[in-house]
């Protein structure tokens, strides 16, 4: 077993410290075909979600999420997560219709540019490497489809009760079309995958 192998099989066997503790389902059949050929395994990955997200600062560790789906929402769920009652008192509220995430560790440079161009093949246009060792190189994936508004600021709505409804739909539709865009992931993953079984 060589280096890349074991750090591999080390990092796959681990817990899933994420969140949500497990891969998202429209994910698990890009993760599966990656970590399925030897020369790549996914270090991290969402398949796009709809978030209210309360920030005080620009800092991470300052941010806390008040609601959170993985699938398409209705507009009533954002107005009981935005009740007065519920609102945070300082800082702003964003609604995000966040896209798809996959960060991959490569064996090599080229299995990195490799597995570029599949993501672009795939529609997946905003990839590229994030740092490169003698060890492994690891690249960033991310999708097109998302929305990112201010929804409430220092305890007060700044949009009207009505508008949650266009936005709900407008997120629902983005969140459609990030999990299109992973079914052609899936499918041009297969195509290499097939090709290093034979």
């Amino acid at each position: 077993m060589d280096q890349f192998e074991k750090q591999k099989q080390d990092f796959l066997s681990k817990k899933d410290k994420s969140k949500k503790g497990s891969v998202d389902e429209k994910m698990k059949p890009v993760v599966a075909s990656i970590n399925s050929l030897p020369q790549y395994y996914t270090t991290s990955s969402c398949a796009g979600r709809i978030v209210l997200l309360h920030q005080i600062s620009g800092k991470k560790q300052e941010s806390q999420w008040l609601f959170s789906s993985h699938s398409p929402i209705k507009a009533p769920q954002l107005k009981r997560a935005l009740s007065s009652s519920k609102l945070p008192k300082k800082g702003i509220v964003w609604l995000l219709a966040e896209a798809p995430i996959i960060h991959v560790a490569c064996k090599t440079l080229d299995d990195a540019w490799k597995l570029l161009g599949i993501f672009r093949q795939g529609g997946f246009k905003r990839a590229s490497v994030i740092s490169s060792t003698e060890k492994k190189t690891t690249i960033e994936v991310f999708g097109n489809h998302r929305i990112e508004t201010p929804v409430a600021e220092d305890g007060k709505m700044i949009v009207s009760s009505s508008s949650l409804y266009g936005l709900a739909k407008h997120s629902n539709k983005k969140l459609k079309q990030s999990h299109e865009l992973l079914k052609k992931l899936s499918r041009k993953l297969k195509e290499p995958e097939q090709k290093n079984k034979n």
